[in-house]
C-alpha cells in the first residue's frame, strides 16, 4: 500500500498511528440503522466508490454463504476500511494540509467534495453506530472549511498472515453474524520455508445488521491488518 508521511509530522505519527491502529479495529456491536433513509445495497455502494489508482479489494477471498448483494456490500466495506483506517485514502492532496487541535497532521483527501461526502459514503455500508466509532478513532476529521482530511500516515498489511476461513455464527432476518479466522505463521516474516507446526489462528468477529437502510455492517475487520482487538 501506498504510504504518505509529511516531515513536519513524523514525531508526532509514531504515538498518533499508533493509537488510532489500535481503535480502528472491531467494536461491541450498537444499534441498527443506517445514516441514510433510503434502502440501498452492495452495487449501490460500490458506483458510489471514488476511483482510486488502488484497487483495496483485489483478489479478496469471501464467505459463500452471503448473498450476492451482501459479497458487494463486503467488498464496498472492505474497499472503504482499509482506505480508512489506514491512511491509504482515495486521492491524497499533499498540497492541502491541516494541523488538527491536537498537533496531529492531516492531509485532505480531494476524492470529496466535503466531509459530508465521505460520511454519506460510509454510511452505505456501515450502521451509524460503526460510523461514529470509526469517527472517534480520529483517521479523518472535518477540515475548518469543511473538507476531508485524513492522517497523514499509512501502513502495510501484516506479512506474517497466510489465510482465513469464515464460519458463520447466528443468521436471521434482521442480523448475520460470522467470524474470520486468520491463519498466521512467523515464518513468513522471514522469507523462510513455513512450518505449518508454527500456524497460529486469530479470530474476528464481523456482524451485519438488516436496517431500514438496508443491510449494514455494525462490526467490521480484516485479518491480514495490524492493530486489529
Amino acid at each position: 500500500m501506498k504510504k504518505y508521511f509529511s516531515s513536519l509530522v513524523a514525531a508526532l505519527l509514531v504515538a498518533a498511528l499508533a493509537l488510532s491502529f489500535a481503535a480502528c479495529g472491531a467494536k461491541a456491536g450498537g444499534a441498527a440503522g443506517g445514516t441514510g433513509t433510503a434502502r440501498t445495497g452492495g452495487a449501490e455502494a460500490l458506483a458510489a466508490m471514488p476511483a482510486s489508482s488502488y484497487d483495496y479489494a483485489s483478489g479478496i477471498s469471501m464467505p459463500d454463504f452471503l448473498s450476492d448483494d451482501q459479497k458487494d456490500l463486503y467488498t464496498a466495506a472492505f474497499r472503504i476500511y482499509v482506505a480508512y483506517c489506514y491512511s491509504d485514502a482515495w486521492k491524497p492532496d499533499e498540497n492541502d494540509s491541516y494541523e488538527a487541535p491536537n498537533g496531529w497532521g492531516y492531509l485532505r483527501d480531494a476524492a470529496f467534495e466535503n466531509y459530508a461526502q465521505l460520511r454519506a459514503l460510509l454510511g452505505m455500508v456501515f450502521t451509524e453506530d460503526y460510523v461514529k466509532y470509526l469517527e472517534s478513532t480520529g483517521r479523518y476529521i472535518e477540515g475548518t472549511n469543511g473538507g476531508a482530511y485524513f492522517l497523514n500516515g499509512g501502513v502495510g498489511s501484516d506479512i506474517t498472515y497466510i489465510d482465513c476461513t469464515y464460519e458463520k455464527k447466528s443468521e436471521t432476518d434482521d442480523a448475520l453474524v460470522f467470524d474470520i479466522v486468520g491463519r498466521f505463521n512467523d515464518d513468513a516474516m522471514s522469507g523462510e520455508d513455513r512450518d505449518p507446526a508454527k500456524d497460529y489462528y486469530q479470530t474476528f468477529t464481523v456482524t451485519l445488521k438488516n436496517t431500514d437502510s438496508g443491510w449494514r455492517f455494525d462490526n467490521f475487520a480484516i485479518p491480514d491488518a495490524p492493530g486489529l482487538s
